[in-house]
C-alpha cells in the first residue's frame, strides 16, 4: 500500500497502490476500488469536502475521480515522466502534482487545464499547498520549492 490518506467526516480512507488500483473505504469496510491509472499510482487527496479524489501515477497521468459513485470525472495529461505526488487547494479549485520530470504543474480542477508548469533542477518527490491556497511547497532530489501562486 502506498499513500494512505484518512478524510473525516464519513472516516473515509483511500489508498494508493502497486497493482495501479485505488481503494476507498469506509470505518472499517471497502467501499469501491477505482480502476483506470496505466501505471502504479504514487499518490492520491480527498478534496476539502470529501466529493473528489485525486490519484497520481507513474504513468503520467492524474485522474479525478467522483467518491460518490467511482467515476471517473476526468484525466490530467502534461507530465513527461512519472507523477509523483499531487496535493488539491483547500477551495478545490486547483491541483497541483510533482513530477519526475523536474516540474511542478498546477491545474484547474473545474476544466482540467493545465495553468502553470513550474521546471525546478532535479526531480520532484512531493508537494502540498498552504492553507491559505496561495502557497505551495514541493519537494525533490536537489531542495524544497516554496512556491506563491497567484489566481
Amino acid at each position: 500500500m502506498l499513500c494512505p490518506v484518512w478524510k473525516s467526516p464519513g472516516q473515509r480512507i483511500i489508498s494508493a497502490s502497486f497493482d495501479k488500483i485505488l481503494t476507498v473505504w469506509v470505518g472499517n469496510g471497502l467501499i469501491r476500488t477505482l480502476k483506470g491509472h496505466s501505471g502504479v499510482v504514487t499518490g492520491c487527496a480527498f478534496s476539502a469536502e470529501g466529493h473528489f479524489i485525486v490519484s497520481a501515477s507513474q504513468g503520467k497521468t492524474l485522474k479525478v475521480w467522483d467518491v460518490w459513485t467511482g467515476g471517473l470525472i476526468r484525466t490530467l495529461n502534461g507530465h513527461f515522466d512519472a507523477i509523483t505526488a499531487c496535493a488539491i487547494s483547500a477551495d478545490g479549485r486547483f491541483i497541483a502534482s510533482a513530477s519526475s520530470d523536474k516540474s511542478l504543474k498546477v491545474w484547474e480542477t473545474a476544466s482540467g487545464h493545465c495553468l502553470a508548469t513550474l521546471p525546478v533542477d532535479a526531480p520532484l518527490l512531493d508537494c502540498a499547498w498552504f492553507p491559505d491556497g496561495e502557497r505551495l511547497i514541493a519537494v525533490g532530489t536537489a531542495g524544497i520549492y516554496w512556491l506563491k501562486w497567484e489566481k
